[in-house]
């Protein structure tokens, strides 16, 4: 983070780094114009657990039906919040949490539909889903999503999650070139804005399609070299101090409650 602020002589160089430390860079100024999203990102998984407890403490039967209506809410609220404040406030309709949390919620109220109610989620995956992903995404190509037409978020929201909902149940469908990209999307996300400054710098003036094409590929190849250097190897370590107790639980008991383990196997 700090080598961007060196080279290029950033404004207010702490406060930028600061955003960008504590993810607070879809409300103040930061470094990268890509990092917002992981502020938003931050923010939501934050506020979830939350959310998740308040629900949980109702003791009903499924304390978390409400989840899809919530969704729904949220939706028009963020909506109506983002029409409200453009075009005078454009870059926070873009970038803001509360004004885009709705996208993330949706995908919580898509994996509550397919673990709780799998029989309603296979119905309407039956429907012509992929028609409403494709209309509904036709403005993105219009427009310069929520800084120009703040309800184009909405739509994008629509796409994917009917793109989504299409797609799951159909396992039969097969792209593994797609799918090896998308193992590794996230850090390919988070250093193709990186790769893209010495192209930019060096090919600035230069319009072609071959320099995308590079631009592309190098994004991809340096986000999997560095998923497979950084975040691939917390990942397993992660999984290695979660998977620990759950060890030892099954090492603790066929001892204390030998019978009823021999019974189970």
């Amino acid at each position: 983070m700090l080598v961007p602020t060196l080279i290029f002589r950033i404004d207010n160089p702490l406060e930028r780094v600061g955003a960008e430390l504590f993810f607070l860079q879809d409300y103040f100024p930061h470094i990268w114009t890509h990092t917002w999203s992981l502020a938003v990102e931050e923010q939501f998984y934050l506020l979830l657990p939350l959310l998740l407890l308040t629900l949980g403490m109702t003791r009903k039967r499924d304390p978390f039906r409400s989840i899809p209506y919530l969704a729904i809410g949220l939706i028009a609220l963020c909506l109506a919040l983002r029409v409200a404040r453009h075009p005078s406030e454009s870059e926070q309709v873009q970038y803001a949490f509360h004004l885009r949390a709705d996208t993330l919620f949706a995908g919580v109220a898509l994996g509550y539909l397919f673990h709780f109610r799998p029989k309603m989620f296979n119905d309407v995956s039956r429907l012509p889903l992929l028609a409403v992903a494709i209309v509904a995404l036709i403005p993105l190509f219009c427009f310069r999503s929520g800084s120009d037409a703040p309800w184009v978020l909405t739509c994008n929201l629509i796409g994917f999650v009917a793109v989504v909902w299409w797609i799951v149940p159909r396992s039969n469908i097969r792209m593994p070139l797609l799918e090896k990209v998308g193992t590794y999307s996230y850090s390919i996300y988070l250093w193709h804005f990186p790769v893209a400054l010495p192209l930019v710098l060096i090919f600035s003036r230069i319009y072609r399609l071959h320099w995308l094409l590079l631009y592309v590929v190098v994004s991809i190849a340096v986000g999997i070299y560095m998923s497979k250097l950084v975040e691939m190897p917390i990942l397993l370590k992660r999984d290695e101090c979660l998977e620990q107790p759950h060890t030892k639980a099954r090492e603790v008991a066929p001892t204390c409650c030998g019978s009823a383990a021999a019974a189970q196997a």
